[in-house]
């Protein structure tokens, strides 16, 4: 199944500012989802418009529609799959679901995606929960305990990986720690996405640079096709790995008879790496320590109902390019579940 290279928060809240988008958005980028906040309805009302503009000066990107809902004092990126679908459903976010306190309210929101036949419906994603953690975990609870058929998303990275009050060690971030947000969502029986972004606001950039979307940090989505339904369908599927600083490729995991194969190619000299399993037993981290070049290990995981395994990684360099601060970049993979078949 071919490896999608996406982008999946970028702002464009300005006509003068879309050529500059344009340019900025670096080569290698296959994806680039533009989701405005649900706050500034007449944002949202222009957001089609930029993003034909958009399109015209970069065919080469498949461009998704997507909003970023403010709920339960957290950000969540809704992505959907094409402009048809977004026009449907986008309204209610800028309109009754927007900047709720209620839980209650959430459920009603998840509800109503779940609602929305397959393949035209959106998939989510819990977007840098360092910001709005508390928020962020409220959420997770009530997707846990709702179940909705949605689709659900966890940055592992913090976007704004310019700004120095969001970088740092990407091994101690809530999306990524063992029993952290992400694995709060596989216990409670979800298939979560590993995503990171850029979450990259062109019409800052004078006053506050940043990386630019494809510069530092990717999601790679195990897509069926090269479409807004494949990307869509990849993220429910939970087949995705988040890099940052470009430190890994290929990434491969499989279940053996003697445990889990992981396959990967470190671009650069890993501090360390790690296989974090979990289980009606709890989480547990398995660590290997420096590693350069092609990884093809088999690790010694149990597996058993309920069971799953992910991986995470990061670099021994703590350069970045500027803007960036001194420290490591880094990778996590979504999880593989029992009986899950190779990805």
């Amino acid at each position: 199944m071919p490896e999608i290279v996406a982008d999946l928060h970028v702002h464009l809240e300005h006509d003068e500012f879309v050529g500059i988008l344009a340019e900025a958005i670096a080569p290698g980028l296959d994806v680039v989802a533009v989701t405005n906040h649900a706050h500034k309805p007449d944002v949202m009302h222009a957001q089609p418009g930029r993003i034909e503009k958009l399109q015209s000066l970069r065919p080469d990107l498949l461009l998704l529609p997507g909003v970023e809902w403010d709920v339960l004092g957290c950000h969540v990126n809704v992505i959907f799959p094409d402009a048809e679908a977004f026009a449907a459903v986008a309204p209610d976010f800028v309109g009754r679901f927007n900047m709720t306190d209620d839980e209650s309210v959430a459920a009603d929101a998840l509800g109503a995606i779940a609602a929305i036949p397959e393949p035209t419906r959106p998939a989510v994603i819990l977007n840098h929960p360092g910001h709005g953690l508390e928020g962020a975990r409220r959420l997770a609870q009530v997707m846990v305990s709702k179940k909705p058929a949605v689709a659900a998303g966890v940055d592992m990275f913090h976007g704004h990986q310019g700004w120095p009050q969001t970088y740092g060690d990407p091994m101690e971030y809530p999306g990524n720690v063992p029993g952290g947000l992400y694995d709060t969502l596989l216990s409670g029986g979800l298939r979560p996405a590993a995503t990171a972004a850029s979450d990259f606001h062109v019409h800052k950039q004078e006053r506050r640079p940043d990386y630019a979307p494809g510069q530092y940090q990717w999601t790679i989505i195990n897509c069926p096709d090269r479409s807004g339904t494949g990307v869509v369908r990849g993220l429910w599927a939970g087949e995705s790995y988040a890099v940052q600083g470009s430190v890994v490729e290929a990434l491969s995991m499989t279940w053996t008879g003697e445990g889990l194969r992981v396959c990967f190619r470190a671009r650069v000299d890993l501090e360390r790496w790690e296989v974090i399993t979990g289980s009606e037993a709890g989480v547990a981290v398995i660590g290997f320590g420096r590693t350069a070049g092609a990884v093809d290990e088999t690790v010694p995981v149990k597996r058993g109902r309920g069971s799953w395994a992910r991986v995470r990684g990061a670099s021994v360099s703590r350069e970045r390019p500027v803007p960036g601060g001194p420290y490591a970049g880094g990778f996590a993979s979504s999880a593989v579940h029992d009986g899950d078949g190779p990805w």
